[in-house]
């Protein structure tokens, strides 16, 4: 494998549709390991003891929609679609490995025990075969998902966004390594130190700010990478630029003259584009409850979307008849870290209203939230979609994609916000929100909704993430319905 190929790979394992991709391979595969199971297990039946039918397997081995939720669970418990750090593509097929095996070993568990409590052997004939066959298609689909990626990337020409920090001889000469090398990824331009201001010596590329507003830089081009030139930047000018980029996701680089503390990220030597550099990827935020809350994220996302997918087909119609535009408003929200990502919902307003909201009327709200009451740029189906928050469905997929969780502060718009995802006036609610993902329902949705006054929901956001449990988020989740249902604070 070369090293351009190896580095496409690392790039595509940090992008969220690359991992909710690999998740979609990885449950189709289970699943069908389940069916292509009971197929040879029957298609065995002349040379075994005992013939079975599908009924009999049905009735005594794990069901399909068990071992794709066990799947789930323990991909998650091992943060399988989490961001790789820089490895061999083999490492993720053994981490696979890893996971298909424990999965294999719950199931043994799973055939051990029902005989002892009086069943016969046909779960664990069962799953004797199941191994095997998983193994096999688990892998098969780890090489089918990198293919497909790797041909989509290309195709929509998506490639790793690149940054240098640093301005004069060393910052262009790590510039003409990166576009002499032929190595994927695409620099997209300069930021320079704060002693330069905005009129720095490169004059062949675009000045994209400097590293004073480097997290208003990193969501406005969208950056994946930033490569420190040596001896650039001071010390406290780099680390604060790596504890910016830490917070919001963003691999960084630091030629070995200039390393400097690491802030508790991940250092990786890596030779690539012809340059030596130690690299530091942000780790997985630590925190013990993630592995809980993203194994709940999974089976309920896949879940609500299996059971709600003829609602979503009603809903999608009526917008279509009711009313002219596209089927879903996109926009650009703050995540976890203050990083923008695109958010998904039902259309409610008409075409391009989003773009006169202040002659919409007066904001009813204060802070960060903008809402009216009757706002006349809500179309009649659209007014009660809110009503009951079906306009909200589609962010179940920003769930599986990893974007959001299904509990969590609500994720804000961009504009309503500073440029870096924070927030200069409500500095603390801002700092901590970035903490936590953010989420489909949250403690003030049950409490209140739209009815609160914005110092409420910031009181109850801090709530939440200074007092979460996993009963916290189990509350949340079994009052949403009857806070939705009421119709209350909802517009």
């Amino acid at each position: 494998m070369t090293i351009t190929h190896r580095a496409e790979i690392e790039f595509l394992r940090q992008k969220t549709w690359h991992r909710a991709l690999a998740l979609l391979f990885d449950l189709v595969s289970v699943f069908v390991a389940w069916h292509a199971t009971v197929l040879l297990r029957m298609a065995l039946n002349p040379l075994m003891a005992r013939h079975l039918t599908r009924a009999s397997l049905a009735q005594h081995a794990p069901s399909a929609m068990v071992v794709v939720f066990l799947w789930a669970g323990v991909a998650a418990w091992l943060r399988l679609y989490t961001a790789q750090p820089v490895s061999r593509p083999g490492r993720q097929l053994r981490r696979v490995l890893h996971a298909a095996g424990l999965l294999n070993a719950l199931l043994i568990a799973y055939a051990f025990f029902s005989r002892q409590i009086g069943s016969d052997d046909i779960a664990r004939s069962f799953v004797l075969l199941f191994a095997p066959v998983t193994l096999l298609l688990l892998l098969s689909a780890n090489y089918g998902v990198l293919a497909t990626s790797i041909h989509i990337s290309r195709r929509l020409k998506l490639q790793e966004r690149i940054a240098v920090a640093g301005d004069g001889p060393e910052a262009e000469s790590v510039v003409e390594h990166l576009t002499s090398s032929g190595a994927p990824g695409r620099f997209v331009g300069f930021i320079l130190p704060r002693r330069c201001g905005e009129n720095g010596t490169p004059g062949f590329a675009p000045i994209l700010g400097t590293t004073a507003t480097v997290a208003e830089v990193i969501n406005r081009a969208r950056l994946d990478r930033i490569i420190v030139a040596n001896g650039c930047l001071l010390p406290e000018e780099a680390n604060d630029c790596l504890r910016v980029a830490r917070r919001m996701g963003v691999v960084t680089a630091h030629a070995l003259a200039g390393i400097c503390d690491t802030d508790g990220s991940e250092p990786y030597l890596r030779v690539g584009s012809g340059l030596a550099m130690v690299e530091l990827r942000p780790r997985p935020f630590p925190r013990k409850h993630d592995i809980a809350k993203r194994v709940l994220d999974i089976c309920g996302a896949s879940l609500l979307l299996i059971l709600l997918l003829p609602v979503l087909a009603v809903l999608a119609l009526i917008i279509k008849l009711t009313s002219p535009g596209p089927l879903f408003f996109i926009s650009d929200r703050v995540g976890r870290g203050g990083r923008h990502f695109t958010f998904f919902k039902f259309r409610t307003m008409f075409v391009g209203a989003d773009a006169c909201r202040e002659q919409a009327g007066v904001n009813e709200q204060n802070g960060h939230l903008f809402k009216i009451r009757f706002d006349p740029r809500v179309t009649r189906a659209g007014r009660f979609m809110r009503r009951y928050s079906l306009d909200e469905l589609p962010q179940l997929f920003n769930v599986l994609i990893g974007d959001m969780s299904l509990v969590g502060p609500r994720p804000l718009p961009a504009r309503d916000l500073d440029a870096d995802g924070c927030s200069r006036m409500f500095a603390v609610w801002a700092r901590e929100r970035a903490e936590v993902m953010p989420g489909v329902t949250c403690l003030w949705q049950i409490r209140g909704r739209s009815d609160l006054p914005f110092e409420k929901m910031m009181e109850l956001d801090l709530e939440y993430i200074r007092n979460w449990s996993p009963g916290l988020d189990l509350e949340i989740l079994l009052e949403t319905p009857l806070a939705v249902l009421s119709g209350r604070g909802a517009y």
